[in-house]
């Protein structure tokens, strides 16, 4: 494993999360809404290369297989990867952002 991709997919995450909870704060929209928003399209899901890393570097990897109970759906093993990362980077973000803000988007005292 490639440990600058590893550090650079952790710091995208936690990047996500954090600019999550600053447009939940300011009240730019609810939060399930706005984690959608900022998960869904992420260079780590659309692009096959990179949604395979994602898949290797993720805590979620079973986070598609909580969502589909048919996999047959998927068409190709790039729309497959895709998913899988898609799933995994939410779940990834919403477990630094559940373990770092209210759900208001307010830093929690460590």
């Amino acid at each position: 494993m490639n440990d600058y991709e590893s550090k650079d997919y952790w710091a995208h995450i936690h990047g996500m999360a954090d600019d999550i909870a600053d447009r939940v704060r300011s009240q730019d929209g609810h939060l399930s809404d706005v984690m959608f928003e900022e998960t869904d399209g992420t260079e780590w899901s659309i692009y096959t290369h990179r949604a395979g890393l994602a898949m290797t570097y993720t805590d979620n990897q079973d986070a598609l297989m909580e969502r589909f109970e048919d996999l047959s759906v998927f068409k190709s093993w790039g729309s497959l990867v895709s998913a899988a990362a898609a799933s995994s980077i939410y779940e990834d973000v919403a477990d630094y952002y559940n373990r770092n803000y209210t759900e208001h988007g307010e830093k929690k005292e460590k």
